[in-house]
């Protein structure tokens, strides 16, 4: 497989030679023409595919012949007049410079905005205000407002200085300041935010924290009581019964005792778990029912058995099997009614273990 490398005579980028490897079979006859794919040109340089008869063709010279693809890489590399490996091909244009919004000049590009400090750490509150000196409105009256301004202040001092932060209940006990104008004051410096008090700005914000942690701690308060209760309610909800039933009366007894325990025998049985349907099945009647009890027990009370298939003990196992299994009520009858006709024998094999 033969690759050319050719010059592309009508492109260029930013001025400089478009060079690129192509296919041999993409040249026309007498090589001064170059077929080139309207998209997926890399794919199908590397794997050589002929040129279509519907791809445009473009004025090339070319530079050399090469046997291998990457023999024909390096050769376009050094003639390409950008030799800093970046793409090369028909169509490559070099990448736009990223446009940077600057305050001073908003058309401004490449400028980046001026890194600050993390929001309330040590020094922040010095270095806002170093940044964007502003000059504090003095109002006529020097009572009440001067004591709040400096209360305010101090609480400033304290949260650049990184001293201890005061608590919310400290920070929204002190008086609201509104933002105001610096018109009526004595102007210094003009700051670059317009003529907006920085520091009642500061302020405003840090009393909007201070309530929103507040209001988050009591959602948490309030989220905490509800687990607790629920957690006493799971208590309460214990399923208390004798287990597995050895009589027909303490198996009527559990047929009442679901009837108004409904929930906490269906948490009951979804503790049992198995690894199939007729594992669970069989482990939740081996829960149940002893196996006395189920010699004398059968599905529908054939040969004077005593009939289980009306019990809602039943219906809740099947429920509870049938969720995390999916299986069918016939599959669930038949595990039911293969484990009552063996419990004879595993009563008489757990005799033998015994040593009766």
């Amino acid at each position: 497989m033969s690759y050319a490398v050719v010059r592309f005579i009508e492109e260029s980028n930013n001025g400089d030679v478009v060079v690129s490897e192509v296919p041999i079979g993409w040249l026309s006859a007498d090589r001064k023409e170059c077929r080139w794919p309207p998209n997926n040109s890399k794919i199908y340089i590397t794997k050589n595919r002929p040129a279509s008869d519907n791809w445009p063709t473009y004025p090339v010279e070319v530079e050399c012949v090469c046997d291998t693809l990457s023999e024909a890489k390096m050769k376009a590399l050094s003639c390409s007049s950008d030799e800093e490996g970046r793409q090369r091909g028909k169509g490559c244009r070099a990448p736009k410079p990223v446009k940077v919004y600057s305050p001073e000049n908003p058309r401004r590009q490449g400028v980046k905005a001026p890194s600050l400090p993390p929001l309330m750490e040590d020094g922040y509150v010095d270095y806002f205000l170093q940044k964007y000196p502003v000059a504090v409105p003095v109002d006529d009256q020097q009572g009440e407002d001067e004591d709040n301004n400096n209360i305010y202040e101090r609480n400033l001092t304290d949260l650049g200085s990184g001293s201890q932060t005061p608590t919310n209940s400290e920070i929204l006990s002190q008086p609201l300041r509104s933002v105001s104008k610096t018109s009526r004051a004595t102007q210094t410096e003009k700051t670059d935010l317009g003529d907006i008090d920085l520091r009642s700005l500061l302020h405003s914000i840090i009393r909007t924290q201070a309530e929103h942690s507040i209001a988050l701690e009591e959602i948490k308060q309030t989220l905490v009581k509800e687990k607790q209760g629920a957690e006493a309610s799971e208590v309460e909800m214990v399923f208390d019964f004798d287990l597995p039933c050895d009589s027909l009366d303490s198996l009527e007894s559990l047929e009442s005792y679901v009837n108004t325990h409904r929930s906490q025998f269906v948490k009951f049985l979804q503790k049992i778990g198995g690894n199939d349907g007729r594992d669970n099945t069989c482990r939740c009647l081996r829960s149940i029912f002893t196996n006395s009890l189920g010699e004398i027990c059968s599905w529908t009370g054939q040969k004077s058995n005593y009939p289980v298939c009306n019990l809602k003990i039943m219906e809740f196992i099947f429920d509870v099997v049938h969720k995390k299994f999916s299986i069918t009520r016939k599959d669930f009858e038949f595990y039911t009614k293969e484990w009552f006709r063996h419990s004879r024998q595993r009563r008489e094999r757990d005799d033998k273990k015994k040593g009766k």
